[in-house]
This record gives structure tokens, sequence and C-alpha cells, in this order.
């Protein structure tokens, strides 16, 4: 309630801003005081943090993929000398040998 007060009296220029990077910025006062009551309520998050987010994100999981579950760091594969996308180099295994590396 005493966000709402609060709202009521800001201005429309601070408004647009406020809700330029959340949610559209077209409207009469009154509609951009109850979208910027909504989007506090929602806890909307503005464009920039959304994508610094992201970002953030990515590289956790890029550098998850290279950590192994002791914690050690392995090397991309493509950054290995000898590294080959071509699967018909891979040598002869068994379904036997294939289930004890997995398990």
């Amino acid at each position: 309630e005493s966000a709402s007060g609060e709202y009521k009296r800001v201005y429309v220029r601070r408004l647009t801003k406020f809700l330029k990077d959340r949610q559209n910025v077209s409207g009469r006062a009154h509609e951009l005081r109850e979208r910027a009551l909504g989007v506090m309520c929602l806890q909307i998050p503005s464009e920039t943090n959304l994508k610094n987010a992201d970002q953030r994100d990515q590289e956790t999981q890029e550098l998850g993929k290279y950590t192994t579950p002791y914690g050690e760091t392995v090397p991309k594969p493509d950054s290995l000398d000898d590294w080959s996308d071509d699967v018909t180099k891979l040598p002869d295994f068994s379904e036997r040998e294939l289930h004890n590396v997995l398990f």
C-alpha cells in the first residue's frame, strides 16, 4: 500500500525511465503507474540485468562442461592437437567395455 501511494506521485518521465527496460512505456500516466506497480510486485528484472544473468549462467555452464566430478579442469577437445571429429577413428569396443566405463 505504501508503494502504491509513493508511485502515485512519481512523474511520468521517471515512470517511463523505470519501465523502459521492463515493459511497454506507452500509455497515460495512470496506466504507467499501474504497470510500474505490477513490475514491482512481480519483481520483473530489467533487460540489462537479464542479459548479465544469462551471460553469467552461460559462462558457468561452459566451465561446467570441462570440469570433472572431482573438480579437475580438462581442456576443450578442439584445443587438443590431435583432436578429430571423425568417429570412424574410434577403436572397436564391446558393449561390456562401454558399460564398465560408464558405470
